[in-house]
C-alpha cells in the first residue's frame, strides 16, 4: 500500500512542469504563430503540396511534431490550440496536408482568426480553394 507522501511528492512538481510548459508553450505560440501565419502566400491553399517546401524535409517534420504536440496539449491547457495545430499543419511535410488545412479553414472562426492575425501583419487575407 503507498502512504500519500509518495502521492504528494511527484504532483506538485508534475503540475509545476505542466504550468511552466503552458507558459511558455502560450508565449511561444503568440509570439511566432501570426509571422508563421502571414509569412504564407495569398494563394497557399491553390498551390500543390510540393510547391511549397522552404525547408528540408527532416527539420519540417521535427516542427510540425513539436507544434502538433504544444497544439494537442493547448486544447487543454492555456494556449492557440486550434491554430497551433493548423501552424503545425502547415509546415509538415506530409502530402495531403492541404486538405486537413482546408479542413480546418472550414471553420469560419478558425479563418476570422487567422485573417486576423495576417491583418496585424500587414498580410491580406488567404483565399479559400
Amino acid at each position: 500500500m503507498m502512504d500519500d507522501s509518495f502521492l504528494s511528492d511527484w504532483i506538485g512538481p508534475v503540475l509545476v512542469g505542466l504550468s511552466v510548459t503552458s507558459v511558455v508553450g502560450l508565449i511561444l505560440a503568440a509570439a511566432t504563430l501570426p509571422r508563421v501565419l502571414a509569412g504564407l502566400p495569398v494563394d497557399y491553399l491553390e498551390t500543390p503540396d510540393a510547391a511549397v517546401a522552404p525547408w528540408p524535409w527532416l527539420g519540417r517534420a521535427v516542427l510540425a511534431a513539436g507544434l502538433a504536440l504544444a497544439g494537442l496539449a493547448m486544447l487543454v491547457l492555456p494556449g492557440q490550440g486550434v491554430l497551433t495545430l493548423l501552424a503545425a499543419g502547415v509546415v509538415s511535410p506530409i502530402r495531403g496536408k492541404k486538405r486537413v488545412v482546408r479542413w480546418f479553414l472550414s471553420f469560419d472562426v478558425v479563418f476570422g482568426a487567422v485573417t486576423s492575425m495576417r491583418a496585424r501583419c500587414g498580410a491580406p487575407p488567404l483565399v479559400r480553394g
